[in-house]
């Protein structure tokens, strides 16, 4: 008994498959900012970062080049500055400011004012800071993830446990495995001024047994990953739509987590991370709020539109980003701005994202 294959067909799937990358309607920005922006930032920023860390050139002594240097505080100012944008999608844009009124009114003060008079609150919110920051990468590339699946009609309310658990598990996985895992941790001991010594002791805890949450990371996304392609070919052998800009997203950001964190320099990996989470949420942004920001200000479609739109999603923000990279963090009340801007973004880009909604 012979199988036979229909080439045809198969001919005819794959350049269908392909063909999907150049759809407007399948993409989140466009079909070539997506592959500068979307599913190809994360190889793009690694191939960057990688690149200038290989110059030559005089080093600090951190052993790092000049030129690593230098990208590093571009790259700082980058991260910091994606985080003001998401002032636009909130407080400028007047269904989400009223549907949260109270929220975003009263919480950025308060927040402020907090980390101003209280020393216990600045070192328990910058500590919060860092595995916050975890938590909302990883979901970040959850909600890509649903948002291409949506396009392409295919953001079945079954899969998206699994796309949430696979997402978190191969964020945090390599980090856990790497020596990454360590510097997240050290950033307990600050917790000691403020009364919670215990936790100081999870750091040295985790350093002494490194070699065992290396092979329980390891394994657990070895599991993820076989668990979630089955699911997935089983998704597509009932016929229905896989997206493959989800697949292409999934695929680049697993592979460049894995080489990041697993296997570069902490700062490296920071770097990289930082840079092309950066660059997505900015390209969300501007396809979500580029046109609509000056709308909600009076401005609508005339000549002043767009540049209003570029000032407002990126010069403003870039010039806040430069701002806190070249300013030394202090105890004083503009580290408590930073940090508070930080954590907003944080908290107000969750209830803004239709994935906590789950209309994704």
């Amino acid at each position: 008994m012979t199988l036979a294959v229909d080439t045809n067909a198969t001919a005819t799937a794959r350049p269908a498959w392909l063909a999907a990358f150049a759809h407007r309607d399948s993409a989140i920005v466009g079909p070539v900012a997506d592959f500068l922006c979307i599913y190809g930032a994360p190889p793009l920023a690694l191939l960057t970062i990688w690149a200038f860390a290989l110059l030559p050139g005089p080093q600090t002594a951190d052993g790092f080049s000049t030129a690593t240097v230098a990208l590093g505080f571009l790259v700082s100012a980058i991260s910091s500055a994606h985080l003001a944008p998401v002032f636009v999608r909130s407080h400028l844009n007047p269904t989400i400011f009223a549907a949260h009124r109270w929220k975003l009114s009263l919480a950025p003060p308060a927040l402020l004012l907090a980390l101003c008079v209280s020393h216990w609150a600045f070192i328990v919110a910058g500590v919060l800071s860092i595995f916050w920051d975890v938590y909302h990468t990883a979901q970040q590339n959850f909600g890509l993830a649903r948002i291409y699946d949506a396009k392409a009609g295919a953001a079945s309310t079954t899969s998206r446990a699994l796309d949430r658990i696979f997402s978190h598990v191969m964020y945090i996985g390599p980090i856990m495995a790497g020596a990454s895992f360590a510097e997240h941790l050290r950033a307990l001991h600050a917790l000691k001024d403020v009364g919670f010594a215990a936790m100081t002791a999870l750091p040295q805890a985790a350093e002494g047994n490194a070699a065992l949450v290396r092979v329980i990371a390891i394994a657990t996304m070895a599991v993820a990953c076989v668990v979630y392609v089955v699911a997935q070919w089983r998704v597509a052998q009932t016929g229905a739509s896989v997206s493959p800009h989800k697949v292409a997203l999934l695929t680049t950001t697993v592979v460049v987590q894995i080489l990041a964190w697993g296997f570069s320099p902490p700062a490296i990996a920071f770097m990289v991370v930082n840079l092309y989470h950066a660059v997505q949420y900015f390209g969300l942004v501007w396809r979500q709020e580029g046109a609509r920001a000056p709308a909600h200000l009076g401005i609508g479609k005339g000549a002043l539109a767009r540049p209003l739109a570029l000032a407002l999603v990126f010069v403003l923000p870039a010039l806040y980003g430069l701002s806190e990279s070249a300013t030394a963090h202090k105890w004083n009340v503009l580290t408590a701005v930073f940090l508070s801007v930080t954590l907003l973004h944080f908290w107000m880009d969750g209830f803004i994202w239709s994935v906590r909604k789950k209309t994704v």
